[in-house]
């Protein structure tokens, strides 16, 4: 989070109980279409996410 934010600001963050993450995965996705049971459309692919998350790491 440093190179995003400078690192006073990170560790004004901190101090202040914010803890940030950030995750990044990758993998296969598939979407599949239904029609009552039946499959009538199936995508697969290759594909990444990625979340951030800027929260209190405990709630007052």
């Amino acid at each position: 989070m440093t190179d995003i934010v400078g690192k006073p600001l990170a560790a004004m963050f901190y101090l202040l109980g914010f803890r940030g993450s950030y995750h990044r995965m990758g993998g296969t996705v598939i979407l599949e279409k239904y029609d009552g049971d039946e499959i009538t459309e199936r995508i697969e692919a290759p594909a990444m996410w990625e979340q951030m998350c800027f929260k209190p790491d405990r709630i007052k």
